[in-house]
């Protein structure tokens, strides 16, 4: 079965509402992508992913600092770079690594991440089900700071936004050959400084029972619903859906009986009518019939309670933008800001309320080029970002 091998990364840092990263160098179909994302504000900023990346975690340490990880499957043709769209001023440092000889249906074996303050970092110990995991340890803090790397460990990059002065960014890994506890693994900071720290456990090529298509979590009429299919099931008992508001605490959401033995295609729905307001994740527990556990990757879900009601003309031609949104009456201004993904913003107006209803049609100054920008609407209470597709 071998074990997933780390191949190479691409870093950057910046200030900018889209942290941008290359692509790594030598990327092929069905690699496995993993992003580690550091932002100073921590819980002040809001993070849009581009299509196709899958929050593993995030965890903030308050205001202070912040770090989200994603993961993708390399496509056959993947773009030069990638940019996340961060919210309210954050500096942020931002690393994509590659690895091959991953489970490709089930990346993530198990994951967890906690906060401190001080020079000693500790990526908090997993629990792996499977062995032959390739364990990532990811670092930041409040500060440009640089990493001793646990000597269990090889350090990966050491990538701080020595520029703008915050934060730091630092990845380091080692293979767990057996089942079980991976131990609390500490690097030593230069600085005394808040920080967050994560552990990753990554998947070797997939024997598991059960091979997703897919695992996902929407918000339709203030529920939750959670979907996913399967491609084969091999003893597989039952799913148990579980939701957790820290990516680490865990409770249980429902039961689902599963397909035995299947060859085609499975597909599973559940509504959670009662979802955490605010962000939360969603994984799956799958049994075999011999009582085997098995752990989906995590999936992020942001729910608010009265959130705006948001019609956005997507894709659009590039001239002409309309927009309207509802449920806003606790606002008194709207702001909105459109971004190029070179993080150069290309146009910003304010909304017009018309009868109780944020609504506009915009004339853009200039024809945009077609591709990917980012929206972004601010009101005095909330804030809102979207990536637009110009057709």
């Amino acid at each position: 079965m071998g074990q997933p091998d780390y191949l190479n990364s691409a870093s950057n840092v910046g200030n900018a509402a889209s942290a941008t990263v290359n692509l790594p160098a030598g990327t092929v179909f069905d690699n496995l992508l993993l992003l580690g994302l550091m932002f100073e504000k921590g819980n002040t900023v809001s993070i849009s992913p581009p299509p196709g990346w899958n929050l593993i975690i995030r965890r903030d340490n308050g205001s202070d600092v912040g770090m989200a990880i994603y993961y993708k499957v390399a496509g056959g043709s993947e773009p030069e770079n990638y940019s996340f769209g961060l919210t309210n001023g954050a500096k942020w440092a931002i690393a994509c690594s590659r690895i091959s000889n991953a489970s490709l249906s089930t990346p993530v074996n198990a994951v967890g991440a906690q906060t401190g303050y001080g020079s000693s970092v500790n990526a908090p110990s997993l629990n792996t089900t499977v062995n032959n995991t390739l364990v990532l340890c990811f670092y930041t803090n409040k500060k440009f700071s640089t990493y001793t790397p646990h000597a269990s460990t090889i350090e990966r990059y050491d990538f701080p936004n020595s520029v703008e002065g915050v934060p730091s960014n630092m990845m380091a890994s080692f293979v767990r050959s057996a089942t079980g506890s991976t131990g609390s693994i500490e690097a030593t900071s230069t600085d005394a400084e808040s920080w967050v720290a994560a552990q990753v456990a990554i998947n070797p090529p997939s024997t598991l029972p059960v091979s997703f298509q897919y695992f996902k979590a929407e918000v339709s009429h203030h529920e939750a619903f959670i979907k996913w299919a399967t491609v084969s099931e091999v003893n597989n008992d039952y799913f148990i859906i579980e939701k957790s508001k820290n990516g680490v605490d865990f409770e249980f959401v429902d039961l689902v009986n599963g397909a035995g033995n299947s060859n085609e295609l499975q597909h599973y729905i559940i509504a959670d009518r009662s979802p955490y307001k605010g962000l939360s994740y969603y994984r799956i527990k799958q049994i075999d019939y011999d009582g085997c556990v098995h752990y989906s990757v995590l999936v992020s879900l942001e729910f608010i309670k009265n959130e705006w009601a948001i019609y956005l003309q997507n894709p659009f031609d590039g001239e002409t933008l309309r927009m309207s949104i509802q449920q806003a009456d606790d606002e008194d201004e709207i702001t909105v800001d459109m971004f190029a993904l070179s993080g150069n913003r290309v146009f910003s107006s304010l909304l017009q309320k018309r009868e109780g209803i944020w609504k506009n049609e915009f004339t853009l100054p200039y024809q945009l080029k077609s591709g990917m920008y980012l929206i972004i609407l601010n009101g005095r209470n909330r804030t809102f970002s979207k990536w637009l597709l110009v057709w």
